[in-house]
């Protein structure tokens, strides 16, 4: 045990300096982290820090959970990067009243994240100890036929379910289940279908908060459906208007800006704005959409 203490010691450095590459090697020489690893991630963890709901809004709690081995369809994640959204404002504002539900009390907060694979459920196949993956805040529900989140949402029936206590999903005798914990904590646990995307670690590393991640598959769902009515084909005559050019609205406005459209941008923030325009991401930007 004496060697493991070094070995996480060394982990722990690497982590504190921010070095997704020196993360990543401390995380693949942690033997044995394997299917089910998370016997030795308890051992040489302890119980992780984490922040969760409380009924008078959020606590920070030293050595607040325990790592559980990943159910079959679950994967362990190590978190590199976490987000604030307005989402958890909003539940956190809730459990400042009084509102939260109670199945919602005491579960981690957060649904924005990205990070690394420390752990695989038996019934993972298309997902690796090492990877660096972002999370989507949606997990399909158990339903047979729904196999990931995007059957949920063709279904129509809001079954999916939602980490960070916001709900659970539904079950089939349409009762919902417990939520899932959310992702401010040192080590979380995820269904498997919540990873939409591996990102390659020389973007990873430039990616300040996974919210950016959000921006970008907006965009990528709205150039898609600009695509089937021909408005790609001369991107210089479509106007997008990008409300808000701020975490999430500026690298949408930016990728639009180098596909060729006309991007106009909004953002009563005056430094917003004028960083907008000066780095190229918009064509001109305006306080209100008013203007």
């Amino acid at each position: 045990m004496q060697g493991d203490f070094f070995m996480y010691s060394a982990f722990s450095q690497s982590f504190q300096s921010g070095n997704l590459k020196e993360i990543l090697t401390q995380i693949l020489s942690m033997k044995p982290v394997t299917q089910n690893g998370s016997t030795y991630l308890q051992e040489a963890l302890g119980a992780v820090d984490c922040v969760h709901y409380t009924t008078d809004g959020i606590e920070f709690e030293t050595n607040g959970r325990t790592i559980q081995p990943p159910l079959p369809d679950e994967v362990l994640l190590l978190p590199t990067s976490v987000s604030l959204c307005g989402t958890d404002l909003a539940l956190i504002e809730k459990a400042l009243h009084g509102q939260l539900p109670k199945e919602s009390l005491a579960k981690v907060v957060g649904h924005e994240a990205a990070g690394f694979i420390v752990g695989v459920g038996s019934n993972v196949k298309n997902w690796k100890i090492g990877q660096y993956v972002c999370l989507d805040s949606h997990f399909s529900c158990g339903n047979n036929d729904h196999h990931s989140f995007q059957d949920c949402v063709m279904s129509g029936k809001g079954c999916d379910g939602i980490a960070g206590g916001i709900r659970g999903s539904l079950k089939s005798d349409n009762t919902r289940a417990e939520p899932y914990d959310g992702y401010w904590s040192r080590i979380i646990a995820i269904p498997a279908s919540a990873l939409p995307i591996e990102l390659p670690l020389e973007i990873a590393e430039h990616l300040k908060a996974p919210s950016t991640l959000e921006s970008l598959g907006n965009l990528y769902m709205i150039i898609g459906q600009m695509k089937k009515i021909g408005l790609t084909e001369h991107p210089e005559k479509t106007l997008c208007v990008v409300s808000g050019v701020g975490a999430t609205g500026y690298p949408m406005a930016a990728v639009a800006t180098h596909y060729g459209f006309h991007v106009v941008g909004i953002n009563p923030s005056e430094g917003k704005r004028t960083f907008a325009a000066q780095q190229g991401a918009v064509k001109t930007a305006y306080a209100t959409l008013a203007e």
